[in-house]
C-alpha cells in the first residue's frame, strides 16, 4: 500500500504542477485538441475531415473511444484544463502502475524466492515504475514531444503485456477481456504502425520466453492458444479502424515508397542518437544541440548523473542467473538498443541492410522515438535490480566503517540518494513543467476570447462554406503572439467549427500551391514533389474567382501571428491586397481578427450542377443527400472537396462510374439520368468504420458477458453444496 501511495503522489504532483496556472497544454504537431473537445471529437469521428479542402483522416479516428469519454466530461461543464489534466493523470497512472505490477509478476516474485532475507528486493517494482515515468526518454520523447501517439502507448504497451502474462499464469479469461477493452479505449496507441509492431513484438517475445522456460507440452500449447486468442480478439476489437485503413494501405505505402529518401531521414535522425546517448536514454539533439532546457545538461554534474543509468543497470547482470526473468528483459534491451541506434555504430551497417531489404523497416526512420518505449520497459527492471545490487555491494563495503548503521539503512540511503539524483535533479524539467518545449517554446496556452466570438458569429451564417486564413502559411507551422503564445502546427481546425484552408501539406498542393504562388510564398519542394499547376483552373485574374472555386465565403485576417515563425509575413501586406480586390469586403472585426466576405456575382455552393439546380443536406463530412432539378444532357454534379477516388455518387443505389476532377482539384460526376431526382454522395471508407464499430462493440459485449458468466460459474462451483 505504501508503494501505491508513493506512485500516486508522484503522478498527481506532476500533473498539479503542470496545470497549476490553469492553462491548456498545446502546440507542436498536435495543435490544441483540448480547446474545444466537442469540435475535436467531431473532427476525429470520421475518416474524412472537411479541413484544408478535405483530407482522409485514418489516424485521428483511433482517438474516438477516448475522446468520446472526454467530450462527455466537457458536455457536463468540466473545464478543458481539468479534463486534460485528468487525461494526463490517467495515462501516467496506467503506465506506471502497469510497470509496477509487471515487475511484481516477472521479477520481484522470482527474486524473493532466492533472496527472501533482502527487504530491498521488495522495492524493485517501485524503483522500476518510477524509472519508467521519469527517465530521460520519457521526459524528452514521450511527454516532451507533446505527441498523443506517444502518450497512448506509454500506457497501453506495459498494460497489455501485464494482462497477457497474467492470462498465461492464471488461465483466467478476465485478463483477456481487460486487455481487449484497454486496446479499444487506448486505440490512439496505433497512430503509427510501428507501435502496432512494438505491441505485438513484445507480446510474441514473451511468448517465446515462456515456451522456452516451460518444458511442459500442455503449458506451451495453452500459451499458444492464449496468444492466438489475444491476436484474434484484438483484430476483431479493432476492426473499426483496421478495415478503413486496409482500404487505404496503397496510399499509405506511397508515403514510404522512396527508400532513398527514407534512408536519408534515418541517417539524419540517427546522428542525434549515438550510442552514448541511447545508453543514457538521452536525445542529444533535444538536450545538447538545441538546448531546449538551457545549459544545465551541458554541466559535468548532470552528465555524470546521466551515466548512472547504464552503470547501475550493469549490476543487474549479477542477478540474471537467480532471477531468470531478467534474461527476457536483457534480450529485449539488446534488441531494442540495436533498433534505437539506427545507422549508428557498432551495428549500423546491419541495420541499413535490413532497412533496405525489409519494407516494414521504413517505419523506423526515427528509430529511437518509435522503439524507445520498449527500450524503457526493458531498462526498468535492469535499472531497478541493478540499483538494489549496487546498494548491497556498497553497504557491504561500508559496514565496517559505519558499524553504527545497519546494512539495510546504508542500502536504503544509497537507493534514496540515487533516486533523488536521477528522478529528481536530473529530471528537473518534469518537476518545473517545462518538459515540453523547455525554455525554447511555450506549450501552456490561453486562447483569447475573440476567437470564440468570431467562431460564434461564423456559426450563425447559413450554408456550407470554407474559411481561408491570412497570412497564408507556406508550411504547416506558425506562432500566435498571445500573452501565453501558441507555437506549432496551424491550429484553425481546432478553433473554428467551419472548415478552414490554412496550411501547406503533401495532399493539398494541387490547390494550395496556386494560392502560395499568387502571394509570392511558394517554396518549391516543401512536403515532397510539387504537382504541375501551370494550367490550373484556380489561376484566375481576380482573387475572388479562385476563392469561389474553393468554396471560400469568408477570409479571416489574423493580426496576432508572428510574421517570422513559419515565414507567414506581415499581415499588413495582405490587408493592402484585400483593399484592392473586387468582390471582397471587410464586414466585421473581433479583437485581432478582421473578417472579409467574398461576394462573387454568381454563387457557387459546396455541391452544384453545371446546368441545373441542387438542394442538399449534409449528413456528416462523409455523406450528403442532394435533390437535383432540371438535369440536362452532359450535366455534371460537383462536390467542392479535394478529389479522392473513394468518393462515390449513388443514383438509384447504383454507383456512378464517371468520376473526375473539377476546377483541377475537386470531385465531379457526369449525370446520365435527366430530369429531377435525388442522389447520395458518400465517402466509402466510412462504411467500413461503421461496420467495424458494430463488430467490435458486439465482440466486446459478448466477451464481457462470457467473462461474467465464467466468473459467476466459477464462484458458484466454490460455494458449499447442500446435501
Amino acid at each position: 500500500m505504501k508503494h501505491y501511495l508513493i506512485l500516486f503522489v508522484i503522478c498527481i504532483s506532476l500533473v498539479l504542477i503542470w496545470f497549476s496556472k490553469g492553462l491548456i497544454f498545446a502546440g507542436g504537431e498536435e495543435g490544441m485538441p483540448f480547446y474545444n473537445l466537442e469540435l475535436t471529437y467531431r473532427n476525429y469521428s470520421y475518416v474524412w475531415k472537411d479541413a484544408e479542402g478535405g483530407i482522409s483522416n485514418y489516424s485521428d479516428i483511433l482517438r474516438v473511444p477516448s475522446f468520446y469519454i472526454l467530450q462527455k466530461l466537457s458536455s457536463i461543464g468540466l473545464s478543458s484544463v481539468l479534463i486534460q489534466g485528468t487525461f494526463f493523470l490517467a495515462l501516467m497512472l496506467i503506465g506506471t502502475f502497469s510497470v509496477f505490477f509487471l515487475l511484481q509478476e516477472t521479477v520481484v516474485k522470482g527474486a524473493l524466492k532466492v533472496t527472501k532475507d533482502t527487504p530491498s528486493y521488495k522495492d524493485i517494482s517501485l524503483i522500476g515504475s518510477i524509472f519508467y515515468l521519469l527517465n530521460p526518454f520519457a521526459m524528452t520523447q514521450v511527454w516532451g514531444r507533446g505527441l498523443y501517439m506517444q502518450y497512448y502507448p506509454f500506457a497501453l504497451i506495459p498494460l497489455f503485456l501485464l494482462l497477457f502474462i497474467l492470462a498465461l499464469k492464471t488461465r483466467n479469461l478476465i485478463f483477456v477481456s481487460l486487455a481487449l477493452v484497454s486496446s479499444f479505449i487506448l486505440a490512439g496507441s496505433y497512430g503509427h504502425l510501428s507501435y502496432v509492431i512494438s505491441l505485438w513484438g513484445i507480446i510474441f517475445a514473451y511468448l517465446i520466453y515462456f515456451c522456452i522456460n516451460n518444458k511442459s507440452k500442455e503449458e506451451r500449447t495453452f500459451s499458444v492458444k492464449i496468444f492466438l486468442l489475444f491476436v484474434v480478439g484484438w483484430i476483431f476489437t479493432n476492426l473499426w479502424w483496421i478495415m478503413p485503413f486496409s482500404s487505404s494501405i496503397n496510399t499509405f505505402a506511397q508515403n514510404y515508397s522512396d527508400i532513398e529518401h527514407s534512408l536519408g531521414t534515418l541517417i539524419g535522425n540517427s546522428r542525434e542518437i549515438p550510442l552514448n546517448g541511447v545508453l543514457r536514454l538521452m536525445h542529444n539533439g533535444f538536450v545538447y544541440k538545441w538546448k531546449i532546457y538551457g545549459e544545465s545538461y551541458l554541466n559535468l554534474f548532470f552528465k555524470l548523473i546521466s551515466w548512472f543509468i547504464p552503470i547501475i543497470s550493469l549490476f543487474a547482470l549479477r542477478s540474471c542467473k537467480n532471477i531468470k526473468s531478467l534474461n527476457f528483459y536483457l534480450v529485449l534491451f539488446l534488441i531494442t538498443l540495436f533498433i534505437s541506434l539506427g545507422s549508428n555504430p557498432p551495428l549500423g551497417w546491419l541495420f541499413i541492410i535490413l532497412f533496405k531489404a525489409i519494407p516494414q523497416m521504413v517505419l523506423y526512420r526515427n528509430p529511437f522515438e518509435k522503439i524507445g518505449i520498449l527500450l524503457t520497459i526493458a531498462y526498468a527492471p535492469l535499472f531497478a535490480v541493478g540499483l538494489v545490487e549496487l546498494s548491497k555491494f556498497i553497504s557491504n563495503k561500508l559496514k565496517k566503517s559505519l558499524d553504527f548503521l545497519r546494512i539495510t539503512h546504508i542500502s536504503n540511503l544509497f537507493i534514496l540518494i540515487s533516486m533523488i539524483l536521477i528522478f529528481g535533479i536530473h529530471a528537473w524539467p518534469m518537476w518545473k513543467g517545462v518538459f515540453a518545449g523547455g525554455y525554447v517554446t511555450n506549450v501552456w496556452i490561453n486562447v483569447p476570447k475573440y476567437y470564440k466570438q468570431a467562431n460564434n458569429w461564423l456559426n450563425e451564417e447559413t450554408g456550407e462554406f470554407n474559411l481561408i486564413h491570412f497570412p497564408l502559411a507556406p508550411g504547416d507551422g506558425m506562432k500566435f503572439i498571445w500573452p501565453n503564445y501558441f507555437q506549432g502546427v496551424v491550429p484553425y481546425d481546432f478553433l473554428f467549427d467551419r472548415p478552414s484552408i490554412s496550411k501547406n501539406t503533401f495532399f493539398n498542393k494541387i490547390y494550395y500551391n496556386v494560392l502560395l504562388e499568387r502571394f509570392g510564398k511558394l517554396e518549391k519542394g516543401a512536403f515532397g514533389p510539387d504537382p504541375d499547376i501551370s494550367n490550373s483552373q484556380l489561376k484566375t485574374k481576380d482573387l475572388y474567382e479562385g476563392l469561389q472555386k474553393l468554396n471560400v465565403r469568408y477570409i479571416l485576417l489574423h493580426k496576432d501571428v508572428d510574421p517570422v515563425i513559419g515565414n507567414l509575413g506581415d499581415y499588413r501586406l495582405y490587408e493592402e491586397i484585400l483593399k484592392k480586390e473586387e468582390n471582397i469586403t471587410k464586414i466585421i472585426n473581433f479583437g485581432e481578427i478582421d473578417i472579409y466576405e467574398v461576394t462573387p456575382p454568381e454563387k457557387v455552393d459546396l455541391i452544384f450542377t453545371s446546368q441545373g439546380k441542387v438542394d442538399f443536406e449534409k449528413i456528416n463530412p462523409t455523406e450528403y443527400v442532394a435533390t437535383l432539378k432540371g438535369v440536362k444532357k452532359d450535366d455534371k454534379l460537383v462536390l467542392l472537396t479535394l478529389y479522392d477516388p473513394n468518393w462515390s455518387l449513388y443514383v438509384n443505389g447504383m454507383v456512378a462510374a464517371d468520376h473526375n476532377r473539377y476546377f483541377s482539384w475537386a470531385n465531379s460526376w457526369t449525370l446520365d439520368k435527366l430530369g429531377d431526382y435525388s442522389v447520395t454522395i458518400k465517402y466509402k471508407p466510412q462504411e467500413n468504420v461503421q461496420k467495424g464499430f458494430r463488430i467490435s462493440i458486439f465482440l466486446l459485449s459478448l466477451l464481457l458477458f462470457t467473462t461474467f458468466i465464467y466468473r459467476w460459474k466459477e464462484r458458484s462451483d466454490k460455494l458449499p453444496k447442500n446435501v
